[in-house]
């Protein structure tokens, strides 16, 4: 048996709460997930009540309706959600990297210069979408 061998099944403390810190993001999510489900099935039966108590309720004021959620209710819950799960996605992407780059254990200036050159990134991605938005 190598050395080698051996040091591939050590587990770090860094692996292991990793793990959790995914096991827990995993669990709060399902709930979420779960109570979401739980409002959509809620609200949708209150809507088929709804329906039901309306004598003139036909299939073209339902389209109609369907059509005003998509423009004017969804979209914009959509694009929230977009931006969250982009930021969440940017967080965990910045996070890792930044946990590698201290793996390399990087001097002061190092880390000086790694600094400034985020700051200087972030700044340029303001800057864009302050353009994209005029």
């Amino acid at each position: 048996m190598n050395d080698t061998d051996t040091t591939s099944e050590i587990t770090t403390p860094m692996e292991i709460d990793t793990e959790n810190q995914q096991i827990a993001c995993e669990n709060l999510l399902n709930d979420h997930l779960q109570k979401m489900k739980r409002q959509i099935e809620y609200h949708g039966k209150e809507l088929d009540e709804k329906q039901s108590t309306f004598i003139r309720f036909t299939s073209t004021i339902q389209e109609t309706i369907e059509i005003h959620v998509q423009t004017y209710g969804i979209k914009p819950l959509e694009m929230k959600r977009d931006l969250k799960l982009a930021l969440v996605n940017y967080d965990y992407d910045a996070e890792m990297l930044q946990r590698e780059y201290f793996q390399q254990q990087p001097n002061n200036c190092q880390i000086e210069v790694a600094r400034c050159l985020s700051t200087a990134k972030a700044e340029v991605e303001k800057s864009k979408r302050t353009l994209l938005e005029l």
